[in-house]
């Protein structure tokens, strides 16, 4: 008898084993797909003709948040903790970019370009913002220092973190968009444009890679974000051009990030501008590290007293 009970517990083991198995993988894509595509919802606005997404938490001198390519407000944003963590001491506004996140997409490339930048500054005047410290990461960062060549009087700050500038006449990047327009054409996800500049040994991570062209591939409309690449030549900028900012400017990028060169020619332009590389880290996992969050917030801190709320 005590045999039998002890085959039938075997068989029982046997098979919650198999079950756990079979379950683990599916249940790990499920929490992952979860991560990727939930969205905390805010608000609506808009913006010559194109509804884009926004949230707005917190109280004090607000910050703007721009996220990168591909991703939106929580990937970028809430899920790396620099949300929460600035909340406390400032109004936070986080803002999908057009064709991306909850915001609209339009297909055609008209509908980006300066209207990426255009729409920061519809949200200001509807939330009756007269200037606000502006944070851009990666692609939010470019679109945060073309703001800072045509509207300087509506920022506090600027700070292009995970991003620099690129100057036209050196720099890959635009030569790269063709190549990853005709890949997303084929409905074929692509690798992060950082992959086709930095020349200088920090290539781009594996995970910053798959990442992207996961995200580009089954996490986004293909054709808005052709759109995109194909309006980013209207947010080049020219040295003269940034040669005539004169805000205070908080570069912070990882050590191993291909866009680093970016942030150090923005530097070597504009030598008052501060430059903070996060040891060991890339552009990906710059983010998430508390050195990250804390510098950011330690320079916003510097210049929000110069502001009434």
């Amino acid at each position: 008898m005590s045999e039998k009970i002890a085959r039938k517990r075997r068989k029982v083991l046997i098979s919650f084993l198999i079950s756990f198995l079979i379950s683990t993988p599916l249940i790990i894509f499920i929490l992952i797909y979860y991560q990727l595509t939930h969205q905390t919802k805010g608000h609506f606005i808009n913006s010559d003709g194109t509804m884009i997404h926004y949230t707005d938490e917190g109280k004090g001198t607000p910050v703007i948040l721009i996220h990168g390519f591909a991703v939106n407000i929580d990937l970028n944003w809430r899920k790396t903790g620099v949300i929460d963590y600035l909340k406390k001491d400032f109004r936070v506004i986080s803002i999908d970019l057009r064709g991306h996140g909850l915001s609209e997409k339009p297909h055609s490339p008209n509908e980006y370009g300066i209207k990426m930048a255009k729409d920061i500054i519809n949200i200001m005047n509807n939330l009756k913002i007269e200037k606000a410290h502006i944070v851009g990461y990666s692609l939010g960062g470019f679109i945060a220092i073309k703001l800072a060549t045509l509207y300087p009087e509506r920022m506090l700050t600027l700070s292009p973190l995970g991003s620099g500038w690129e100057k036209p006449e050196e720099s890959h990047f635009f030569l790269s968009i063709d190549k990853m327009i005709k890949k997303l054409e084929t409905n074929s996800g692509v690798e992060p444009i950082s992959t086709h500049l930095d020349k200088e040994g920090r290539k781009t991570g594996i995970l910053h890679a798959i990442w992207v062209k996961t995200l580009t591939r089954f996490f986004n409309d293909p054709q808005a974000l052709i759109g995109v690449l194909k309006g980013l030549s209207e947010l080049q900028v020219q040295e003269e051009e940034i040669r005539k900012i004169s805000l205070p400017i908080c570069l912070i990028i990882g050590e191993k990030d291909p866009l680093r060169k970016g942030a150090e020619n923005l530097k070597n332009t504009l030598p008052c501008s501060q430059l903070i590389i996060i040891p060991h880290k890339d552009h990906v996992t710059a983010p998430i590290s508390q050195q990250f969050k804390e510098k950011l917030k330690d320079f916003l801190l510097q210049y929000t007293t110069k502001v009434i709320p």
